[in-house]
């Protein structure tokens, strides 16, 4: 006998699965299940803003409250991606503010957001919670300060590696003095000064702060004064770390730091003073995170500081700190020395401290590659950005992967190998005549080639130097700016957009 429930009582169950994944897979189970689960979403990942429109999402899914999407491809953080390539967010964000009014978080990443997207946000949404902006471009602190005085009940504010036109440093004083809410501030991109008492006073009225991240204009000695005004604090982005070597500068920041007994993860560390890097010590035996991307100092100190964090879980660095040496560690050098204090490591991301100018610091090798899951066997995680990088390496990676299964290994190569006729060499430079193949036989795949160069339409065995595909359910862009060429999909005709 079949067995019916009552949708109040799917819905309710349906609520609890979490995974987009899960979600799709009941979704396909009947007419009746895919009703529900429609009404009954409330959260939404579009992973790129071009695979779907902004009606089709809305006509899908009527009751959302959290919207998440990614723009412009990844390339686009090595300004690989020309100007006024596209990712623009205000069509959305237009629809939106009509089909969600009870929209309470956004999150986007490598998107264009304007002044006046935010001020939409602003005056849209009543009870609007969440903003996280990464890597984001196009707006200024004119647009921030909207947010933070019409967004009442903020609990976020995260504008994490986003370019933001400073054109004043009093945003922060936007917020109302009722504005109690805030759990997490990221702030670490912006360039100028902003206003310190107005921060303090903020910091000070958060009592659920858990998240900071200050830019690099926050000077080293006025932050003992933040902590002491949110020793709650999880995570924390130093901001500056550096000032002139003063013994009550050292003293202040100790004390600070040892009333910090929450403290999960550390970041920033601009232009490193490393006499000030002992008086975090105290708080390193709890840091499961720490981000070092942005000290590219060459100093054994750091190292130091790495071997204090015997609880690390994830670890960023730059590479010009993956080949100092510490003499301490038993000699060993860059990464080895690492592995050797921190066995609880599961992520490892290596970025380069000069990606295009000067010669590269560090290479990978299959010495290197092979310390991982040695030094690291919960290790599950590795990004490693390179500039040079030999097919030995990648064979010796490949072997590790048949004893210590890694779930996410990426190489990113910053320049094109050298032509070897190894297997290194392959898989990378596609003709115009492929791309056109290829729109022709995959209609679903969008096929954008980038070329600035504005010439006439060259032959089909020519070089493509920029290439995204991406599947779409909402059909060619209508934004493609004149350096984009694309498929015709019914005569599968290379055109000039």
């Amino acid at each position: 006998m079949a067995y019916s429930f009552p949708e109040e009582v799917l819905e309710h169950v349906f609520l609890f699965l979490s995974s987009d994944k899960d979600r799709n897979a009941v979704s396909l189970v009947c007419k009746s299940w895919y009703e529900i689960e429609r009404w009954c979403r409330r959260r939404i990942f579009v992973g790129n803003c071009y695979a779907v429109s902004p009606e089709i999402m809305i006509r899908r899914f009527p009751e959302v409250r959290a919207v998440e999407m990614k723009g412009k491809p990844h390339f686009a953080d090595f300004n690989l991606v020309p100007e006024g390539w596209g990712a623009y967010v205000h069509p959305w964000i237009r629809a939106m503010s009509v089909a969600y009014p009870l929209l309470e978080e956004i999150k986007l990443k490598r998107m264009v957001v304007t002044d006046e997207s935010l001020e939409l946000i602003a005056r849209s949404f009543k009870n609007f919670k969440v903003l996280v902006l990464s890597s984001c471009e196009g707006f200024t602190t004119d647009g921030l300060a909207s947010i933070a005085a019409n967004c009442r009940n903020l609990r976020e504010l995260d504008l994490r590696e986003s370019e933001v036109e400073d054109l004043s440093g009093h945003w922060l004083s936007h917020f109302p003095d009722n504005c109690t809410s805030l759990v997490s501030l990221n702030m670490s991109c912006l360039g100028s000064e902003v206003s310190f008492s107005a921060l303090e006073r903020l910091v000070a009225r958060s009592p659920n702060l858990r998240t900071l991240r200050l830019n690099r204009a926050v000077p080293l000695d006025k932050l003992p004064n933040l902590l002491h005004r949110a020793p709650q604090l999880v995570e924390l982005g130093t901001g500056a770390y550096t000032a002139e070597i003063r013994s009550d500068i050292f003293s202040n920041l100790t004390e600070a730091f040892s009333a910090c007994k929450h403290l999960k993860a550390l970041s920033g560390f601009w232009d490193v003073v490393p006499a000030y890097l002992p008086a975090m010590y105290s708080v390193c035996s709890g840091i499961t995170s720490l981000n070092l991307s942005y000290a590219a100092i060459q100093s054994p100190d750091l190292v130091k500081l790495v071997s204090q964090c015997r609880q690390l879980q994830r670890l960023w660095v730059c590479d010009s700190v993956c080949c100092l040496s510490c003499s301490r560690l038993h000699r060993r050098h860059g990464l080895e020395a690492l592995a050797a204090s921190c066995k609880d490591l599961q992520e490892l991301r290596v970025f380069p401290s000069d990606p295009f100018g000067g010669e590269p610091n560090v290479s990978l090798t299959e010495q290197g590659s092979s310390l991982y899951p040695e030094g690291c066997p919960k290790l599950q995680s590795v990004l490693y950005f390179c500039r040079q990088m030999s097919n030995a390496a990648l064979v010796t990676i490949a072997k590790i992967g048949e004893f210590y299964p890694l779930s996410d290994y990426a190489l990113s190569s910053l320049e094109l190998p050298i032509i070897t006729l190894e297997p290194l060499d392959t898989g990378f430079e596609p003709s115009y005549g492929a791309c056109k193949l290829l729109g022709h036989k995959m209609p679903r795949l969008n096929v954008e080639v980038i070329d600035e160069r504005a010439r006439p339409i060259p032959g089909e065995s020519c070089p493509v130097e920029k290439l995204y595909i991406y599947r779409t359910v909402g059909g060619r862009r209508v934004d493609m700016p004149g350096f984009v060429w694309t498929m015709d999909e019914s005569a599968a005709a290379l055109r000039f957009s």
